[in-house]
Formats: C-alpha cells, sequence, structure tokens
C-alpha cells in the first residue's frame, strides 16, 4: 500500500512540495481562533494529485499547534477521512470529480460540529449555530478557491499566460498564506522576507510590475493591522529599488538599505531601546545582504524563466514557421529551375548540322547518282566518305567547285556538273538552316542561362529565409526602456538577426525622430543603425524598420558633354542603391553618338541595373546582355565598367568591358584600372574578367568613356593631369577632367564625353 502511495518525483518537484508543505503550516495561523485554514490547501493537494499520505500525515500534526487535545484529534479525524478517500480513487486509478465538494464538505462539518470555536467579537449577538455555519462555508469557498488556484499555478507557472480571474485567485490565495505568516513570525521578519523577495522581482522583472508585487506582498499586513502603512513601505521600497536597478546589485542592495534605515528613523525607531534598534536595522540588512549572496548564474536562470514566461512566443513561432515553409518552396522552385536549364542544354547539343549533311548526302544520291547510267560502275557504297568529304567542303566554303570534287569522282564521274548544281542548291538551304539553328541555340542558351540565373537567386533566398529568428528580449526590453526615457511612446519592438545583419522592427506613433531612433537604437545595440522602411498602419501608427548603418557612405558626381551636332550624349550612366549595404555604378559608352548610340548605352544600363538589383551573379548578368546585344541585327556594342561595392567592408568589385583606363585616386598614389576583353555585344560567347580591390575612405573611384580619354593623348599624360589635382569633391573632379579634355580638343566636343567619380568616406 505504501509503494502505491510514493511521492511521484517525476510530476512535482521537491522545490513544489516545500511550498505546499510551507504554506500548509503557515495556514494554520490565517484564523484568529485556531479556525482550520490549512484544511483548504490540504484538499487543494489531494485534488492536484500531490501524495496523499505526506500531506495528510503533515496536516495531522499541525493539530498539536495551539497544544490542545481536541484539536487534534479534528485535525487527525479530517486527516484519516481524506485520506482513505482520495487512496481508494487512486487505487482505481481515478480522480475525483464534482463528487470532491461532498468530501471537503465533511471534512468541514467535523470542526465545526466538535470545534472548540470561540464567538467572534464581530458577531457579537448571532447565534453560535449560525457562527458555525458562516465559517463551515467561508472554509468550503476557501477550499475551492485553493484547489483552483493551485492547479493553476502547477499547471501554468512559468509556461504561458494566466487569466486575470486566475491570477485574482492565486492572489487572494497568497494573501491568506501571507496573513498567516505575518501572524506566525510577526512584523520584522515578515517585512525582511518580502524585503529580500522585492529586491529579487525588480531584479528579475526589470519592469513596473514589480509596483504590483510590492502591493501584494503589503496586504496581509495591512488586513491584520487595519492600516495601509505596509502598503506604502513595501511600495517605497520597490520605487527605489527600481530607480537603482540600472546601477548594479551592489547599488541597488545598499541604496534600498538606506531607504529602509530612514523609514524606521522616521517612524521612531531611533527612541527605543538600543536591542530592539539593533534587530530592526539587522532584519533590514540581512535581505539585502542575502541578496548579493546569491550566485549570478541562479539570478540570470530565474530572469530567463520570467522572460521567457512573460514574452509571447507564438508570434515568433510563427514566423519562423512560414519562414521555414517559404525557405522549402522558394528551394523546390530553384531545382524547377536548374532542370529547365539542364533541358535547353541538352537540346542545344543536339547534333542539327551532322544531320543536315547527311540528308545532303542522300538527297544527291537520289536525284543525281540514281538517274545516272553508269550508277552500277561508280560502286557508290564504297564512296560515302568521299561523299562526306565533299559535301563538308562545300558547306564550309558556302559554295562547291570543281576543284573540290575528290579524285574518285573527278576520273569516274559522268555528271560532275549536275553533282555541283545539285549540292549548291543545297548549301543555300544549308546555311539558311545553319542560321536558323544558330538563332535557337543561341536563344536556347539564353533562356538556360537565365535559368540559371534564376534558380541562384531563388537558393540564395531560400537559404536566407531558412534561418530562423532568434530571441532578444533583453535588447528588446533595453531599447524599450530608452525610447520611453526619451518619451517616444512604443507598443511593440522586435530584435532578429545577428551581426552586420541585425534589424529591429518596432510600432511608434505621430512624428516620431526616425533619427533619434536609430540613435536609441544604437546604444542599446553597440552598432550603429539608420532607418531603412516606415510603412504607415493607420490612425498615426507606423511600424518603423532599423538597420545596422555601414561603415562606409559615398558622394557621387558626374560631368558628362554631347558630341558637337547631336542632341544626345551616347554615354550612360547609372548610380543605384542595391541594399542597405552595396551600390552600383556603371557607365556605358554606346557605339558612335547620337540617338542610337543613346538607345543602345540606356537599354544596356537599364537591363544591368534590373539584373544587380535580383542579385544575379555577375557573370550571368554580362553573358545575358551580351548575347541580347549580339541578337541585334544592326551593328552595335558597347563599351562598359562597372563596380559593385560594399559599403560595409569596401570591398569593390569592378568590371571593364572595351573601356578605356579607369583610376583610384588616394592621397598617396593613383591606381590604374584596365582591361583587355572586347565590347559587349561583338562575340556571342565572352566571359568576362570580374577584378576585385579594397576601397579605403577617401578613396575616389574614377570611370571615363573613351572621348576623355583620346583627348589626354596617352594615359600617361591623364595620370599626369590627375597628379595635379587635389580631388576632395567628386563633382568637381569629374567636371577638372572633362573641361581638361574639351580644351585639349581646342574647345571643341569631337566625341562624347563623361567622367563619373565615386568617393568613399566614413559614414557619422
Amino acid at each position: 500500500m505504501l509503494k502505491n502511495l510514493s511521492v511521484k518525483t517525476d510530476r512535482y518537484s521537491v522545490l513544489t512540495y516545500g511550498a505546499c508543505l510551507f504554506a500548509l503550516f503557515f495556514l494554520c495561523f490565517a484564523g484568529q481562533n485556531g479556525e482550520p485554514f490549512a484544511l483548504p490547501m490540504l484538499y487543494a493537494c489531494l485534488m492536484a494529485e500531490c501524495n496523499p499520505l505526506l500531506f495528510c500525515v503533515a496536516y495531522a500534526l499541525c493539530g498539536f499547534i495551539g497544544f490542545t487535545l481536541n484539536r487534534f484529534f479534528i485535525f487527525l479525524a479530517q486527516a484519516l477521512f481524506l485520506f482513505f478517500v482520495f487512496f481508494f480513487y487512486r487505487r482505481a486509478s481515478r480522480t475525483p470529480g464534482k463528487e470532491s465538494v461532498i468530501y471537503i464538505a465533511l471534512a468541514v462539518a467535523v470542526y465545526c460540529v466538535f470545534g472548540e470555536l470561540s464567538p467572534y467579537a464581530a458577531a457579537n449577538g448571532v447565534p453560535m449555530a449560525v457562527q458555525r455555519a458562516v465559517l463551515g462555508s467561508i472554509l468550503l469557498g476557501a477550499s475551492l478557491l485553493f484547489s483552483f488556484g493551485l492547479r493553476t499555478v502547477l499547471k501554468k507557472s512559468f509556461r504561458c499566460r494566466m487569466s486575470t480571474e486566475e491570477l485574482i485567485c492565486i492572489a487572494a490565495c497568497f494573501v491568506l498564506v501571507g496573513i498567516g505568516f505575518y501572524r506566525a513570525v510577526g512584523s520584522t521578519v515578515s517585512r525582511s522576507v518580502y524585503l529580500f523577495c522585492i529586491l529579487l522581482s525588480v531584479f528579475c522583472l526589470k519592469n513596473a510590475s514589480v509596483f504590483a508585487v510590492a502591493l501584494l506582498f503589503s496586504l496581509p499586513e495591512a488586513a491584520v493591522e487595519f492600516s495601509a502603512e505596509s502598503c506604502s513601505v513595501l511600495l517605497v521600497y520597490a520605487c527605489a529599488a527600481f530607480i537603482l536597478s540600472r546601477s548594479g546589485r551592489l547599488s541597488q542592495a545598499l541604496g534600498v538599505f538606506l531607504v529602509y534605515a530612514l523609514i524606521e528613523a522616521l517612524g521612531g525607531l531611533y527612541r527605543s531601546d538600543v536591542s530592539y534598534i539593533v534587530w530592526r536595522l539587522v532584519a533590514g540588512f540581512l535581505p539585502c545582504a542575502a541578496f548579493l549572496c546569491i550566485p549570478d548564474f541562479l539570478l540570470a536562470r530565474a530572469e530567463e524563466k520570467l522572460v521567457f514566461y512573460r514574452e509571447r512566443q507564438l508570434s515568433r513561432i510563427a514566423i519562423n514557421r512560414n519562414r521555414s515553409v517559404t525557405g522549402e518552396k522558394l528551394f523546390e522552385i530553384s531545382g524547377i529551375f536548374r532542370e529547365i536549364e539542364a533541358a535547353f542544354d541538352c537540346i542545344s547539343k543536339s547534333g542539327g548540322e551532322e544531320k543536315a549533311r547527311l540528308f545532303i548526302r542522300n538527297d544527291l544520291i537520289a536525284s543525281v547518282c540514281t538517274a545516272c547510267p553508269d550508277r552500277k560502275r561508280c560502286h557508290l557504297p564504297e564512296r560515302q566518305t568521299a561523299f562526306d568529304r565533299f559535301i563538308a567542303v562545300g558547306c564550309a566554303k558556302g559554295k562547291a567547285n570543281f576543284i573540290d570534287l575528290p579524285s574518285e569522282f573527278s576520273s569516274s564521274c559522268s555528271n560532275p556538273g549536275g553533282m555541283l548544281f545539285a549540292l549548291n542548291r543545297h548549301i543555300v538551304e544549308y546555311k539558311n538552316y545553319m542560321i536558323e539553328t544558330e538563332n535557337a541555340n543561341a536563344g536556347r542558351k539564353l533562356l538556360s542561362e537565365q535559368a540559371k540565373g534564376v534558380s541562384d537567386i531563388l537558393k540564395a533566398m531560400a537559404i536566407e529565409q531558412s534561418e530562423p529568428l532568434e530571441i532578444y528580449s533583453d535588447r528588446e526590453r533595453e531599447i524599450s526602456q530608452l525610447l520611453a526615457r526619451s518619451g517616444i511612446l512604443c507598443t511593440e519592438i522586435l530584435v532578429y538577426g545577428e551581426g552586420d545583419n541585425v534589424t529591429v522592427s518596432l510600432i511608434t506613433f505621430g512624428d516620431a525622430d526616425g533619427k533619434k531612433i536609430a540613435s536609441l537604437i544604437g546604444k542599446a545595440l553597440s552598432v550603429p543603425c539608420m532607418p531603412a522602411e516606415k510603412m504607415p498602419l493607420g490612425d498615426e501608427k507606423y511600424c518603423c524598420t532599423f538597420r545596422k548603418k555601414p561603415r562606409y557612405d559615398a558622394a557621387f558626381g558626374v560631368a558628362s558633354l554631347a558630341k558637337e551636332g547631336e542632341n544626345v550624349c551616347g554615354d550612360t550612366y547609372s548610380v543605384i542603391k542595391i541594399d542597405e549595404k552595396t551600390f552600383l555604378v556603371a557607365l556605358s559608352d554606346g557605339m558612335g553618338s547620337g540617338e542610337y548610340a543613346r538607345k543602345l548605352s540606356d537599354s544596356t544600363i537599364s537591363l544591368i541595373e534590373s539584373f544587380y538589383r535580383t542579385k544575379m551573379p555577375a557573370e550571368t548578368i554580362l553573358e545575358t546582355v551580351n548575347r541580347l546585344l549580339s541578337f541585334n541585327r544592326e551593328e552595335g556594342f558597347v563599351c562598359l565598367d562597372i563596380a559593385a561595392v560594399n559599403l560595409e567592408s569596401g570591398e569593390a568589385e569592378i568590371i571593364k568591358i572595351g573601356s578605356p583606363m579607369g583610376f583610384i585616386i588616394n592621397r598617396d598614389k593613383i591606381r590604374l584600372l584596365s582591361g583587355e576583353t572586347l565590347p559587349l555585344g561583338i562575340l556571342d560567347n565572352m566571359r568576362p574578367i570580374t577584378a576585385k580591390t579594397g576601397l579605403a575612405e577617401d578613396d575616389i573611384l574614377v570611370f571615363l568613356s573613351d572621348g576623355v580619354t583620346a583627348a589626354f593623348g596617352s594615359d600617361t599624360d591623364l595620370v599626369a593631369f590627375l597628379q595635379t589635382l587635389n580631388p576632395r569633391n567628386p563633382q568637381s573632379l569629374a567636371d577638372a577632367l572633362v573641361n581638361e579634355a574639351r580644351r585639349l580638343y581646342g574647345d571643341k566636343t569631337p566625341d562624347d564625353m563623361t567622367a563619373l567619380a565615386v568617393r568613399m568616406y566614413e559614414s557619422a
């Protein structure tokens, strides 16, 4: 039997049992006349499926409090009755239902009938039978209250939020236990314990809810003494602890103790005996010292428990789940585009040229050799190799002649003229077929490259979306406190991402200063931040997003002149921001000048901008643009300078295609940038070369069109001119280069001229 009643250590911890036994003991002191307010706690523990033997024995032993034999026998009878009832339920593997109210009512009736009950002064003149009935009703109601409160605490504490009704019920149970504790240990000890609890609560909660905790601690004394003095005193302690909480544990504990000593002085403590003064001061000093002696890891664990319980987790879980599902779908779609790429590559390698030549050979034999009277003498099956050589030479030259006839035909063929005529007719058709085949293959190759680029983009997005959002409750709380101190109203804050990718989203109201908020966020995160997005939500409510400010920023300068006699310049430039950390500069010089060059240059720049915004690999972008330009029926090509610069690291990815010399200018030297590839649009297949270099503060990147560089005669003369300048403003530098080039041309502009300069500097 005892084996079946063993404590379920896997269900409730030793700490839980200790807390319940603590409440059971001190509830014996809650009534003025020894009323069994511990009985509701016993009933609550049994209904929560705690060990019945342990708690029934503990309750029976509580009957010795008061040293009356009658009281002990009543407690013993109640304990035995409830023990056997719940023991039989446990043996039957059942849990008591609504009928349990009958059992606790019978246990309450035992005390109301046989207990020694003194009349209450407040009920003077009321018959004792009525007083016993009222007391029984109070004990029965307290039993139901404690049963609901204990089950709520055991089920929900540090797991999820409680409703208002549940919190009120638990608070009422706490106040009743607190009344017993206050009557058992007295005012000095109880205040000392509550002072320690307030210090611990302020450290773990770090918000205004500590004042509600302090008020709850003060209610037992206020209920016993019928005075609000305890409420005001504990609230003052909580206020002092809250104000000093950011100064460290030592300052917090010392400050609270000084406030305690001051309040005791105002209460006339120092007019008492020396022994009483020492006792009261020790009672205030011990909780502060005990708070300082708690190991940091225990406090951190307690804070983590409370923070997790306090935070709303479902929104983050839902976001992470959606990110994971989106990442999986993007990865699957990426695989589809990879398959499309493979399919187009397979189709492009179908061997159409060999099939066309085989068709020509078979048609020549059918149309010329079959009708020849000497066909039996030619032994055609033995001369198929000669036929293939003859056809291959004719297709390669575009037209066959008598001198191209193999020796096997020139010596024995009776109709070489008919053979040549038929072959040349087929060669014309073959050339048209091959042009169409090459165009189709080029189109398929273009689609294949685009499918590969889209696949790479989707794969990168899938990896990014699959990373779950981490929980940074401490950072969110610190940001909220900083904003509140600065008078900025903020209702929700979400911090996610790591390092350079940290992002803060929050809800603000009215005309909130974005720069000021970014500064406060940067102070909390120890990284400079900047506003990234502001989305209206209605009713003057906004969702604002802030991200880490890059280390560098850039200033741009452009100077351009059109060729004399032309309305527009054939050079086109672009300066765009790809994201918060990357910008792109490009200079395109279209072939020739005027409207056509401008149109060609504009198209190239627009394509490159669009592709770079999608973060497609640079090699795929340039191959695609090159193929599109090569499809042009009119002759057209462009020279191109591209630089994609990372503002966080200063790393620049530079591509030069058919363009003249570029430069990186700093205080010490001038670095030359050159490229030896052909312009875009000349060859179908082109492999651009990408160079990477680092840009530092005050470095200036310079791109020039050939109209500027040609004016200086040589790169040496151009470098010599740059060395005479002391460039600080990129716009002044661009203007100086174009003006000097025009001067060297004799104040004329025989070609389009453009200079593009970018200066790097440390962001504020």
